[in-house]
């Protein structure tokens, strides 16, 4: 399914709300699973949504299950201040731009531990399983002085399933255009001394050609298949008091094809990826004075890409990367606020067939953090210092406070100083690497004002991230441009009402952004103006029906503005319709691209035209 046909259809972009009150007890991330109306990612503690200043959202896990046949990007893309471009149909690479910066200024945490690529520095999020996610925190803004390298524009934090007292089983089958066919089926449970969950998934699409005769040599006009098969588990004890040891895992696997029409486009041959995702996390949690938490974290990521057939054997390779991850996360409470004193230490290691000199790098940070709310006022402080050890010492700071000027309306500011290490594609590979490279640094700020209503929220903000050495890559050569201004307004709404025929609910959002090449005054490549996307539902009963829209304007695919490079703008529409069969059975059918429009978002490459999705669940949940 391409990625601008994503509408917030069936994954709302509704906040988190909590009921008014103190500020929640010292928690920590291990929390987060028994946490409600809190977010984890804004502060590395668990706070209310109204108690961060930073523009949160969070993705439950009901949206989650109602996104057959989509990647995890593509649901990303349906959030306010999010673009994304993809090289074709579900599976293949795909590039987000979260408030219009570039893939590697988002960070990707999956329950605390880092995880992509350090070859490219973009997140690989095209693997990963939807079936496999609790809920995802997405917080826009300066992240750095917090998480570190990379959360220049803001962080994505995917939160895995996990147990729970009792026992229930889960499961669904879909199937929809292009031969796409899901089934999954999962048990989470246990008893005050153990908890545990499991997911198995598989998932297959004979897809659509992922190419146009744009791309060049490579066109080939058939179908590019994916299919996925992974497994997610967890486990939890407690130990003496409030102290529990928990393990999270995953594993994904996939196989993709690709076009491949050089030499002899006739000849049929597709190039085939064989792709896998793997994370493990294990933490120990608990309070070391009644004030004092504590967390111990220890992870591990691998993502892999191996090309097993091309039609040239210069295609054929492998590139894989490996994060060793170690943490321990302190929050104190104060007479005023908390404190958070954190240390990270990550290992990066590649593996691949390009020759890189240096294939490892290591990662240290400290950070210092105060928060905390008084009256109308609520306040981030932080402080971080990393050592790489590729390029040395690289200190940040970022501020942030609010205030509450009548009941229900809040103004906030923040402040950030960011930086983005340069990756080992940049420093070494054999063409157009530079060993010299120097982090991308930069200033992000962002005004804004929120108002919060009996089931709702409405919110704008100016935001604006200027970046020195703004680190540019093509197939050829990587540039370091000296200044590149990313600026823009971004307004969102949330509203649920009843009526007298049932229960609406309103999601939307619109972005203007500018981002630009100081010295030349041109866009950045595939950054449109202006996104609006919006989505009405109204709950009749056992029944719910939604329509919605995604509207954005054209933008070029390079730096020069060549017409002949120009992305059209685009209107599409999505509809769908969900039936509650009893209290633990569903059927839900969806269509995205109603008008069966043709478009890309990457030139060259195809998006899906229309298409459909038919699902068929049983949860418990869904008869809460």
């Amino acid at each position: 399914m391409g990625a601008m046909a994503l509408a917030p259809a069936l994954v709302s972009t509704s906040p988190v709300h909590a009921e008014p009150g103190p500020r929640a007890e010292v928690a920590s991330a291990a929390d987060d699973g028994e946490l409600k109306g809190q977010v984890i990612s804004a502060t590395r503690t668990a706070a209310r949504v109204d108690a961060v200043v930073a523009d949160v959202t969070v993705i439950d896990r009901a949206q989650l299950a109602a996104s057959a046949g989509l990647s995890l990007a593509q649901v990303l893309a349906r959030q306010p201040g999010v673009q994304l471009s993809t090289n074709g149909g579900l599976g293949k690479n795909s590039t987000l731009f979260l408030r219009g910066g570039q893939a590697r200024y988002t960070l990707v945490l999956v329950d605390g531990v880092r995880f992509g690529s350090a070859t490219t520095g973009a997140p690989s999020l095209e693997n990963f399983p939807l079936e496999a996610i609790e809920r995802i925190e997405i917080v826009r803004g300066p992240m750095a002085a917090l998480h570190g390298s990379d959360a220049v524009s803001g962080v994505i934090q995917v939160f895995t399933r996990r147990g729970h007292e009792g026992a229930q089983l889960e499961g669904s089958v879909a199937v929809g255009s292009e031969e796409y066919r899901r089934v999954t089926a999962g048990w989470s449970g246990g008893s005050a001394d153990w908890q545990g969950a499991l997911t198995l998934s598989d998932q297959a699409t004979q897809g659509f050609s992922a190419t146009n005769p744009g791309v060049g040599s490579d066109f080939h006009p058939d179908r590019d298949g994916f299919r996925q098969q992974s497994v997610q588990a967890s486990l939890m004890h407690p130990l003496v008091r409030d102290w529990r040891l928990r393990w999270q895992g995953v594993l994904s696997v996939g196989e993709n094809e690709l076009d491949d029409g050089y030499p002899a486009r006739n000849r049929g041959l597709n190039t085939r990826s064989e792709v896998r995702s793997s994370l493990n996390s294990f933490s120990l949690s608990g309070r070391i004075l009644p004030q004092w938490r504590s967390e111990w974290r220890a992870g591990h990521a691998y993502d892999s890409s191996n090309t097993t057939v091309a039609q040239l054997a210069s295609r054929l390779g492998r590139f894989a990367t490996t994060q060793r991850q170690l943490s321990w996360e302190n929050q104190v409470a104060l007479p005023l606020g908390s404190a958070l004193v954190a240390l990270d230490h990550v290992e990066q290691s590649v593996v691949s067939t390009t020759r890189y000199p240096v294939r490892h790098r290591t990662l240290n940070g400290l950070v210092l953090g105060w928060s905390g709310e008084l009256g109308p006022h609520v306040w981030q402080l932080s402080a971080r210092h990393d050592h790489n050890s590729q390029y040395g010492e690289q200190p940040t700071a970022a501020a942030a406070y609010g205030y509450e000027v009548s009941p229900g309306w809040r103004v906030g500011a923040s402040w950030g100083s960011t930086f983005s290490a340069p990756t080992f594609n940049d420093l070494y590979r054999p063409v157009g690497g530079n060993p010299n490279m120097p982090p991308q640094e930069g200033i992000n700020k962002e005004l804004s004002l929120t108002h919060t209503r009996i089931d709702g929220r409405w919110r704008a903000a100016f935001h604006r991230n200027d970046v020195r050495g703004y680190i540019q890559s093509s197939a050829t050569q990587v540039l370091s441009i000296a200044e590149v201004r990313i600026q823009g307004v971004s307004v969102s709404a949330d509203q649920a009402w009843d009526a007298a025929w049932g229960r609406w609910q309103l999601h939307g959002s619109a972005d203007w952004l500018d981002a630009v090449d100081v010295a030349t005054g041109k866009s950045l490549r595939r950054r449109a103006h202006g996104v609006f996307q919006g989505e009405l539902s109204l709950q009749q009963g056992a029944w719910r029906h939604a329509l919605g829209a995604t509207v954005r304007d054209g933008a070029f695919d390079d730096d020069t503005h060549t017409e002949a490079k120009r992305l059209g703008g685009i209107g599409l529409f999505h509809a769908s319709t969900r039936w509650q069969l009893a209290p633990e059975w569903a059927l839900a059918l969806r269509v995205d691209n109603l008008t069966d429009r043709r478009y890309q978002t990457a030139w060259g490459y195809n998006q899906a035209r229309r298409q459909w999705f038919l699902t068929l669940s049983h949860s418990p949940r869904q008869g809460l």
